[in-house]
């Protein structure tokens, strides 16, 4: 899965707050609420300092501010690891109940048309992001669509072949799956790398050149663009689009 940053919109903060608090209090109970509720309160409102305008990241302090009270980014990473477990775990649900009730291919396929629609929204959302800055959908725009820490334990972008490639060590969300035991309904998640891409532009797609669950030790992650017939398979209803992440 790639990773992104993006930078809170401040006149949002409240609300992405309070519908934030609602989602972990639907979803914890006991301590875990209650240790939840203690963050929050020192967290909610605040928008992270000293982004560098030319990239969107985290400058080095990495610290996030509102009138000279700080939360440490080991707690904004620890905040946004949990939400990822949840979301991962809500997703392993799901496919689970829907392969359950119609079978192995049938909910594979279910889950593949979820997976798209899911990341032709959050790739529009990008795309609406980047017209407001002034730029166009050409593939270097693309940011903004997860947080600066703690969906992985570590990211790097590197040169191969004459490529610019994110390395992704650690994910949050394939250590749940592991744990769940369920790593191959996981893995139908990952194709949002894809999906997301295309419904920014569907001229380009994002694919792993290496992946954990390919048995790599990392996630790695490239952008290329779409043949024809790609974005004609991507837009079929029930269409298997999933080979669309591959390596050629």
């Amino acid at each position: 899965m790639s990773c992104l940053p993006c930078v809170a919109d401040e006149s949002t903060d409240s609300a992405v707050a309070a519908a934030t608090h609602r989602v972990f209090s639907d979803t914890m109970r006991g301590s875990d609420c209650a240790h939840f509720d203690s963050r929050m309160s020192s967290i909610v409102g605040y928008h992270l300092s000293q982004i560098d305008e030319g990239t969107g990241h985290p400058s080095e302090e990495g610290t996030v501010e509102r009138d000279m009270e700080y939360v440490n980014r080991d707690d904004a990473a620890q905040l946004t690891a949990i939400l990822f477990e949840r979301m991962a775990v809500l997703h392993a649900s799901y496919a689970r109940a829907i392969v359950d009730e119609l079978g192995e291919e049938k909910g594979r396929r279910l889950i593949l048309n979820a997976i798209r629609e899911y990341g032709k929204k959050v790739g529009a959302q990008v795309r609406e992001k980047a017209e407001a800055r002034g730029e166009d959908d050409s593939p270097e725009n693309y940011r903004g669509d997860l947080p600066a820490y703690g969906t992985h334990d570590r990211l790097e972008t590197v040169e191969v072949d004459g490529e610019s490639r994110l390395r992704a060590y650690g994910c949050g969300m394939w250590k749940t799956w592991e744990a769940l035991g369920e790593e191959e309904l996981g893995r139908l998640y990952c194709n949002t790398d894809v999906a997301k891409y295309m419904g920014f532009n569907p001229c380009y797609k994002q694919i792993h050149t290496k992946a954990l669950f390919l048995g790599d030790d990392c996630c790695e992650l490239v952008v290329r663009p779409t043949s024809e017939q790609e974005q004609v398979d991507f837009a079929k209803k029930d269409a298997d689009w999933s080979y669309l992440d591959r390596d050629e």
